[in-house]
């Protein structure tokens, strides 16, 4: 089983790193390099623009995107350096050494500039969206940047794992990889998570959504599950497996 989580739009300014974890590179270092020399050339109203930031979120993001390039600072591993609430509930702070080399090759976590992340690699702050245009780069958005590189390597790391990828990110990070070639590699699940209205209408809440995926990507690390009957027993913060709701790759689970 291998997992996809979103990356968050907020980052930790520092993290208990546990002594014995060792942090790994990025994969894709060069192409992170080239693509943050191109942001920042940027002005603070081209990213702000291009980010769709407030006055204030602008200053605070364009000041800490130009630390990129900055020896001083101190890099993170990947699954402790967001703060949003798929890394509240996939809670990695808690992993014993086990859990973490588990998630080493089970998890991996999107990024539109490390392109993918295994929990514990080292970054820095990266806050990004797949549409930005860097003309000087690349002609296209950085979704069309990432899919030629990124796709044959979540298929080889998916097949490495047991060939079944568990596809708890957002439905935009599909757009990272050419998706038809990677539905056509290996087998993809896709859980949503809906809560029951008292017209007994089904609806997505975002937060809950969040809560719920980074909930079930906690467990099925810490009991490192491959089986798919035991996937669909789990009941991560209150969702239940409904079959009724359910096809054999979209599955759904129901609160209330």
């Amino acid at each position: 089983m291998f997992l996809l989580i979103s990356p968050a739009k907020t980052f930790a300014t520092k993290a208990k790193v546990p002594r014995d974890l060792t942090m790994t590179s990025p994969r894709f270092l060069e192409e992170a390099r080239t693509i943050m020399a191109s942001v920042l050339r940027l002005s603070r109203e081209e990213l702000a623009s291009m980010l769709q930031l407030s006055p204030k979120l602008r200053d605070e993001v364009y000041a800490r995107l130009r630390t990129f390039f900055d020896p001083e600072v101190t890099e993170m591993p990947a699954a402790l350096s967001y703060t949003g609430m798929v890394f509240r509930k996939l809670s990695p702070s808690t992993f014993t050494a086990e859990d973490w080399a588990y998630a080493a090759e089970h998890l991996h976590i999107t990024s539109f500039v490390y392109g993918l992340l295994s929990p514990e690699t080292a970054i820095r702050y990266d806050r990004m969206e797949g549409a930005v245009q860097l003309p000087d780069l690349f002609d296209g958005r950085l979704f069309d940047y990432w899919r030629d590189r990124l796709t044959p390597y979540l298929i080889e790391a998916v097949k490495r794992a047991g060939g079944t990828l568990l596809f708890l990110a957002s439905d935009e990070m599909r757009g990272l990889f050419h998706w038809a070639e990677v539905e056509r590699a290996v087998r993809v699940i896709t859980p949503s998570f809906l809560v029951r209205q008292p017209t007994g209408r089904l609806k997505q809440i975002v937060v809950y959504t969040k809560m719920a995926r980074g909930a079930m990507a906690g467990e099925v690390i810490r009991q490192r599950l491959e089986d798919e009957e035991a996937l669909r027993m789990l009941t991560p913060e209150g969702f239940v497996f409904a079959p009724e709701e359910s096809t054999d790759r979209d599955w759904t689970f129901v609160l209330g």
